[in-house]
């Protein structure tokens, strides 16, 4: 905290020591350590910051991936954006809505939703969120799916 209040970028991810390719926002939601990304985001965090010309995750996608509402909920307050999706090798372009239906985590769908996370984002396979909730039974996000993409038309 005293590095913070002290004007230190709170998105670092190097130094002299040691080369972090993790922004402190992803590892607070790597380990799901909800005091410490509050702590990042009021000294002013960005919760869309990408390393550039780095392939890893954003705090959303992780908190998504592990099924940790709060975290989620925290993120898109403080404007994640939903609709950016993961570069990490092997990901196949998932967005946070995909990863969150294709584990069936009911309500991190519909916090997404209720944020406008586009369903229309597919994968590098061509998949959306709805055929991966489809594919994994995954009834209840299904209807949810469709009754948001109902209400957008």
């Amino acid at each position: 905290m005293l590095l913070l209040q002290n004007k230190c970028d709170p998105n670092l991810c190097r130094n002299d020591l040691m080369d972090i390719h993790l922004s402190p926002l992803c590892i607070s939601a790597t380990y799901e350590l909800t005091t410490i990304m509050k702590l990042l985001l009021k000294y002013g965090a960005d919760p869309n910051f990408r390393i550039q010309g780095q392939d890893y995750e954003l705090p959303l996608f992780i908190a998504s991936a592990n099924g940790n509402v709060q975290l989620v909920t925290l993120l898109l307050a403080n404007s994640a954006n939903p609709n950016i999706c993961s570069n990490s090798l092997g990901s196949q372009g998932l967005s946070p809505l995909y990863v969150a239906c294709e584990k069936g985590h009911v309500d991190i769908v519909q916090d997404l939703l209720k944020h406008k996370a586009a369903q229309n984002i597919y994968t590098k396979e061509r998949k959306s969120p709805l055929q991966i909730a489809k594919l994994k039974g995954h009834k209840h996000i299904v209807c949810l799916l469709q009754q948001s993409n109902n209400k957008r038309h």
